[in-house]
């Protein structure tokens, strides 16, 4: 135990060992390895929702039942900041382990956010040392299933295999995510 928490995209995960649910890749925090009560986050570029309606984040969680007492767990949270230091603000939490396996489908509410020309989501994990964390289908959509934006995620450089975008990439608006191919914005929070 005492690797440094981290997200990343992989094929195929490992511990648990799990296809994406869709596509060929899925986003994966490392609780496996990281020390117990390591975080990181994956966020995304601002969003502008100042014409939104309805707007929601959805995304696929896989969830597994060994390790049960060992509490991994991510949340979603926002923040209306003009950078990624926050504050942040947690919308929904979820654990890891759970006595039946498998992906859930998560939906959660941006509404109290319309009108907001900025706003960053963030993926925080938090490691106790039990099996990795996975994301996969991460979509930011209003209501009427109408696209509102941007949502690489994205990393500073260095990452294997990710671009490194500019400070104007990380506001403009771009297609919709896809773990394949994702640009991560990793920042461990120990």
């Amino acid at each position: 135990s005492g690797t440094t928490a981290i997200w990343n995209v992989v094929n195929n995960g490992t511990n648990p060992p799990i296809p994406p649910y869709a596509g060929s890749g899925q986003a994966k925090f490392n609780s496996f390895d990281a020390a117990p009560g390591h975080q990181s986050r994956l966020i995304s570029p601002g969003l502008d929702l100042s014409t939104a309606s309805d707007p929601f984040v959805s995304f696929f969680l896989y969830h597994d039942d060994e390790w049960l007492s060992s509490g991994d767990s991510v949340y979603l949270e926002v923040t209306a900041a003009d950078s990624v230091a926050g504050p942040w603000t947690t919308l929904a939490g979820y654990r890891r382990p759970r006595t039946n396996p498998g992906w859930s489908y998560e939906i959660v509410s941006l509404a109290q956010y319309v009108g907001v020309n900025r706003l960053f989501i963030s993926f925080r994990g938090v490691s106790q040392y039990g099996n990795n964390l996975y994301l996969d289908e991460v979509r930011l959509a209003d209501s009427a299933f109408h696209d509102i934006g941007s949502t690489t995620l994205l990393s500073p450089a260095g990452l294997p295999g990710v671009q490194s975008p500019s400070d104007s990439e990380r506001s403009r608006k771009a297609q919709p995510p896809s773990f394949t191919g994702l640009a991560l914005q990793e920042e461990p929070l120990v």
